[in-house]
């Protein structure tokens, strides 16, 4: 399920619209961030409530910064994994030729 209108406008880069799996990534980024993996429905929450969970369940190195800080280090992690992707998938495709 693609994330929200309400949490694609909090993201800071624009090129995670054009990643397919996006939210995929955005789901294993916050699995090496927080200590219980994002509930089935998350995509559905606003800011509010996507803030208050990821406070709730920061992995203890994460437990004192800001969730925002924390959510921005995720959706990093997240494009940092589709970009990875991406370009092993087209490498991969340009030996296959």
């Amino acid at each position: 399920m693609p994330l929200s209108k309400d949490q694609l406008g909090r993201i800071h880069f624009k090129q995670f619209e054009e990643l397919t799996n996006f939210t995929q990534d955005f789901e294993f980024a916050a699995s090496l961030l927080l200590s219980e993996p994002l509930p089935n429905g998350w995509q559905k929450w606003n800011d509010e409530e996507l803030l208050q969970y990821v406070n709730i369940n920061s992995w203890e190195p994460f437990e004192c910064w800001d969730p925002e800080l924390v959510i921005n280090e995720i959706e990093n992690i997240a494009l940092a994994v589709g970009h990875y992707v991406k370009n092993q998938t087209a490498y991969v495709d340009k030996l296959r030729r």
